[in-house]
């Protein structure tokens, strides 16, 4: 080694090592800057940042596939483009009360449709949720084979009155019961599997029963010599006055989502409620054209095609019709006290 490179050596060396550190942070600086944009372009982030496009929030909605009217609002704003206007959504289906019960109270969604009184419970138990709107939905009926009786005669006829319910322990039953304690008449009804009271009444060995839909259209469709009785929403509406209709289904959405998106639950309520007075005014066939494919396996067109002409299509704001709600949920959650946070208002 010659005396320059000696000299030179040490120099070297510092250069090398703050050239190495430079490249080390260098590549740190690159690996966050790689982190943060993973974390702004993550599905389902609701996560924006003022450097940010502004983008459409993303939804997660929950819904039974067998629900038929109540959910023939979002189906139609899906289908017409309105709905993608405001947000983007993924698809999530329940199959029973026990899985939406653990999706509210979990806060795993954020906008629901089920039941009203479902809601009230959750919401009572802790879930981060409120009612945004009521869907129409006129949901039970008694169903009976012999068609020389109305429902007063049936009622002088049989007291107490013994009925076969599905499922059980319902709030249809509860509110039937309500209604003929009202007239002093007592409802002894025997509790059955959905299924298992269909089978019952298709083969004779049961005469009426009190039953949701779609079963109500999938029951008259196979026998005809079965009827229509009584609506449970015609007999509520004589009792309590008003229009023929029952608070029973709505939807529900997050309380983050309020708070993150403030303007978008009175956007989803004027997207709903347009598309369900655009549906209000079309024939069944058009109607049902909304009902996609994929939910043709829970239930087919034809069966929503003869229940569309008894339904009630329509979407209104909960807070709009808050006494409604109070009024049914006083029946269904007798023990349960009234809460106005219940609710979403504007």
């Amino acid at each position: 080694m010659t005396c320059m490179q000696s000299l030179r050596s040490p120099r070297n060396h510092q250069q090398t090592i703050r050239r190495n550190l430079c490249q080390q942070a260098l590549t740190l600086l690159l690996l966050l800057a790689l982190v943060v944009s993973c974390r702004r372009e993550a599905p389902g982030s609701k996560q924006t940042t003022a450097t940010s496009t502004p983008a459409r929030p993303q939804l997660i909605f929950s819904a039974n596939p067998s629900a038929t009217s109540p959910q023939l609002p979002w189906l139609a704003a899906v289908a017409d483009g309105s709905l993608a206007a405001i947000t983007t959504h993924e698809r999530q289906d329940w199959q029973n009360q026990q899985q939406l019960q653990s999706s509210l109270l979990s806060g795993k969604g954020d906008v629901w449709l089920g039941h009203c009184e479902g809601f009230a419970r959750a919401r009572n138990a802790g879930a981060p949720i409120r009612i945004l709107a009521i869907s129409g939905w006129r949901k039970w009926s008694v169903i009976g084979r012999d068609k020389s009786q109305t429902w007063a005669e049936l009622l002088r006829n049989h007291q107490p009155l013994a009925l076969s319910a599905a499922p059980p322990a319902s709030p249809g039953e509860m509110l039937l019961e309500h209604l003929l304690a009202a007239d002093g008449i007592i409802l002894r009804a025997e509790p059955n599997e959905p299924k298992q009271l269909m089978l019952k009444l298709l083969s004779g060995r049961v005469d009426m029963a009190l039953l949701p839909e779609p079963m109500v259209s999938t029951v008259l469709a196979k026998d005809p010599s079965l009827s229509i009785v009584a609506s449970i929403e015609d007999l509520y509406s004589k009792r309590h006055g008003g229009q023929q209709r029952v608070p029973w289904a709505g939807f529900a959405i997050h309380e983050d989502l309020i708070r993150s998106q403030p303007a978008l639950p009175a956007k989803l309520v004027a997207v709903l409620s347009a598309a369900a007075a655009r549906l209000a005014t079309l024939p069944p066939e058009q109607i049902a054209a909304v009902w996609p494919d994929e939910l043709c396996d829970f239930v087919p067109r034809n069966m929503l095609l003869t229940a569309l002409p008894r339904e009630l299509i329509l979407v209104e704001r909960a807070c709009d019709v808050e006494e409604e709600i109070k009024t049914f949920l006083a029946i269904v959650n007798p023990d349960m006290p009234y809460d106005p946070a219940l609710l979403w208002r504007p």
